[in-house]
């Protein structure tokens, strides 16, 4: 998958079984205003990705782009 962020040389090898979305803080939902007949909303939520096993996974580091 492209990541922006990320150098083009280069690669990652994450292993999805082994890899999970852990939230910090749950979702929380609170209202901030009404206009009109529309009622505006605000979605809160802190998630990170969770390595659960270490060695799963690789990153190959250096390499020829040309």
């Amino acid at each position: 998958m492209p990541n922006r962020f990320q150098r083009e040389r280069d690669a990652f090898l994450i292993s999805p079984e082994y890899a999970k979305v852990s939230y910090l803080r749950n979702f929380q939902v609170s209202t901030l205003g009404k206009t009109a007949d529309a009622e505006t909303k605000h979605l809160v939520v802190e998630m990170g990705l969770e390595m659960t096993q270490e060695a799963a996974h690789a990153g190959i580091f250096d390499l020829t782009t040309s």
